[in-house]
């Protein structure tokens, strides 16, 4: 993503450099934590929009209930598809399907001028954010055990990424054409 919206790469590079630069070149799990809001919001857009697991999550009811005009009985299984349920314009807006890493920051503005950080309580990667809204993780009693250390390597690692690189998209278009262009086979 960032190869293509590099406005998102040079304000996420900035940050870093001018991060590196204050902590004289050290930088601890603190740190990436609390002083890298750009980039930390960077990673849940993409996160959000290309969960590495975008498969169903199974659930199985436990009561009746009633979802949408549908009437669902006690014990009947049901399937949460992530990557349709963190493009769902209900739930992000009208630029659900945009990446827009900014909806994750304090004070951010919607396209139609609404306050999209109602959504979220704060910019940090391990923050929960509203019951059902960000599944990357999964959700649930079942959340993942390692989410707080996935997100921490995800943020450590594109941080070491800007600090002396930069992302280039050679194509001219951000999706493959005719698939990847090379077999795939097992060995």
């Amino acid at each position: 993503m960032l190869a293509t919206h590099h406005d998102v790469q040079d304000k996420a590079r900035d940050e870093v450099q001018k991060v590196f630069k204050a902590n004289d070149g050290e930088i601890s799990a603190d740190v990436v934590l609390n002083q890298l809001p750009h980039l930390s919001a960077v990673v849940k857009e993409t996160l959000r929009l290309f969960p590495p697991v975008g498969v169903a999550m199974p659930r199985v009811t436990t009561t009746a209930m009633t979802l949408g005009p549908l009437r669902v009985p006690a014990k009947t299984p049901l399937m949460v598809v992530g990557w349709v349920a963190m493009r769902s314009e209900k739930t992000w807006g009208e630029d659900a399907k945009m990446f827009r890493p900014e909806r994750f920051l304090k004070g951010s503005l919607g396209p139609a001028g609404d306050d999209v950080r109602a959504m979220a309580s704060s910019v940090s990667v391990f923050d929960p954010l509203p019951d059902g809204s960000f599944l990357t993780f999964g959700g649930g009693i079942r959340f993942c055990m390692g989410r707080k250390l996935a997100s921490l390597e995800i943020v450590t690692s594109s941080l070491c990424c800007f600090k002396r690189s930069s992302l280039i998209c050679f194509l001219s278009t951000s999706k493959p054409r005719r698939g990847i262009g090379r077999p795939i086979s097992c060995r």
